[in-house]
């Protein structure tokens, strides 16, 4: 996954239509996040799905999730479902582990538009 560095944020993987799910089916998007931090400061504190899409995920289809054995077993720390409706929308978790991912389960629907990112800062870009 190729990054880059834009005002202390970082860049996952963009997303395109071709990186959809097909119908009720998941994904994860941008792949795993793999921060490698075990016994040091995380230098991230927050990581970030943006999405916008034709059609609304499966109830609860958006989780974040997070691992502190390599990968072996994955920890839900956020859920949350997009709405197609709300148009283009920012789902955020803490970065909590050594390993981070967002996965996005589709409803039935066939999707006709996907666009995304994958990112992750080290300040919390969404206002309270």
């Amino acid at each position: 996954m190729g990054m880059a560095t834009i005002i202390g944020n970082k860049l996952g993987k963009a997303l395109a239509l071709l990186d959809a799910p097909g119908s009720g089916l998941t994904i994860t998007p941008g792949g795993t996040l793999d921060f490698g931090f075990v016994g040091v400061q995380q230098p991230y504190g927050w990581v970030y799905l943006a999405l916008l899409s034709s059609h609304d995920s499966a109830a609860a289809g958006v989780t974040a999730e997070a691992s502190w054995d390599d990968g072996i077993t994955w920890t839900t720390v956020a859920t949350d479902s997009y709405v197609a409706a709300d148009g283009f929308t920012l789902f955020q978790a803490p970065m909590v582990a050594p390993m981070m991912r967002f996965r996005y389960a589709n409803s039935a629907n066939v999707i006709t538009t996907w666009r995304g990112q994958v990112f992750w800062s080290q300040v919390n870009l969404v206002p309270a």
